[in-house]
């Protein structure tokens, strides 16, 4: 893979994943969910979601995708969230 292939890759799971980092920084402002290291988790929330929609892909199944949210909100531990 070209060099810069491998940096337009890299550049886009951090820019995802930063932007997660945003989203749970807010979260854990509004009491949403609990502290904890707001990079460490959305880097699991980034490798969760990615690995749930590479598993419904590769099986042609979407069904697979309905456990994801409760998979997130128990990476974040949200408070009242139905899943």
């Amino acid at each position: 893979m070209a060099l810069c292939q491998e940096f337009w890759i890299h550049e886009l799971v951090e820019r995802n994943i930063r932007y997660l980092e945003s989203a749970i920084v807010d979260a854990q402002r509004q009491g949403q969910i609990d502290d904890g290291n707001p990079r460490l988790l959305a880097t699991r929330v980034y490798s969760t979601t990615l690995g749930f929609s590479l598993h419904a892909k590769i099986r042609n199944d979407l069904r697979l995708l309905r456990d994801l949210k409760p998979a997130v909100m128990a990476i974040v531990r949200a408070r009242g969230v139905a899943a």
